[in-house]
């Protein structure tokens, strides 16, 4: 699970290729990419807390055989 703060100057068309860029070579390990900016965190925090654990539920159910990623011991 990766989680990305966009702040406002992810909105520039530079940043938000990159960002864009960013997000397909993530999904492209199998990662999953939860987005959040100002108003997530404040007033929809409880929404952002129930996006970020669905997907995290998401995560572990998935087949994980596959992943060309390891996290450091």
């Amino acid at each position: 699970l990766v989680g990305e703060y966009d702040g406002s100057g992810h909105r520039q068309l530079e940043a938000h290729t990159a960002d864009n860029l960013r997000e397909e070579r993530f999904e492209a390990m199998g990662l999953l990419v939860v987005r959040a900016s100002a108003l997530d965190l404040w007033p929809g925090r409880a929404q952002l807390v129930a996006r970020l654990r669905a997907a995290w539920s998401r995560g572990m159910a998935r087949d994980r055989v596959g992943d060309r990623w390891r996290c450091a011991p």
